[in-house]
């Protein structure tokens, strides 16, 4: 494996743990250029016979090169990990009981066979 590609993992993975710059400033960014496209497109396609009649200007929707852009920057699977087992926690945090019961019942049955496999 050539130190570039090492290198190129350990900056993604980097890239997924630690803390990077806001989803909101990035998708502010792409909405930046979306407009300048459109201005750009304006532009060229505006002639004097269609001046007075321009349609309203779209920007277009930034959900898909943001997914792009976190994809680049981190290892998407291990993101995707990290982010399920947030909410896992979160959800298992707002029911306890539930967490109680699951905790309880994964150790019973660890501990019945382990005690199975031990006597085999």
């Amino acid at each position: 494996m050539s130190v570039t590609v090492l290198r190129e993992w350990i900056t993604r993975l980097l890239g997924t743990v630690r803390p990077r710059r806001s989803d909101a400033d990035l998708a502010e960014e792409l909405r930046l250029h979306a407009e300048m496209a459109a201005e750009a497109a304006d532009g060229r396609g505006r002639g004097s016979e269609n001046s007075g009649r321009r349609p309203p200007r779209r920007t277009a929707p930034v959900a898909h090169p943001m997914d792009a852009l976190r994809d680049q920057r981190g290892v998407p699977w291990l993101d995707d990990l990290l982010r399920d087992l947030r909410y896992g926690l979160r959800v298992l945090n707002r029911q306890r009981m539930f967490a109680a019961v699951a905790v309880l019942t994964l150790a019973i049955g660890i501990g019945a066979t382990t005690a199975v496999f031990s006597v085999v």
